[in-house]
């Protein structure tokens, strides 16, 4: 998936918004235009299958920006069971 906008030769990070829109309009293209498909639920899988891979809170925090540890723990609790 093209992580970026191309200008000028260069390629520039998107944003926040703009990723929320390209994760609504691909489900749309590729007909699984659910209302309750959004950035939370992508991120929220990412953080299970990091969990269940063996990934420690300190390294989810880093993957996905959290500056509380107490986000990571319901998913290495979860995988823990």
């Amino acid at each position: 998936m093209f992580t970026g906008w191309l200008a000028r030769g260069r390629v520039f990070p998107m944003n926040k918004k703009a990723w929320a829109t390209k994760l609504k309009k691909y489900p749309v293209l590729a007909g699984a235009n659910e209302p309750k498909k959004s950035c939370h639920r992508v991120r929220k899988a990412r953080a299970e299958l990091a969990a269940y891979a063996d990934g420690t809170g300190s390294q989810m925090m880093a993957m996905f920006g959290w500056t509380d540890p107490k986000m990571p723990a319901p998913y290495v609790a979860q995988a823990n069971r």
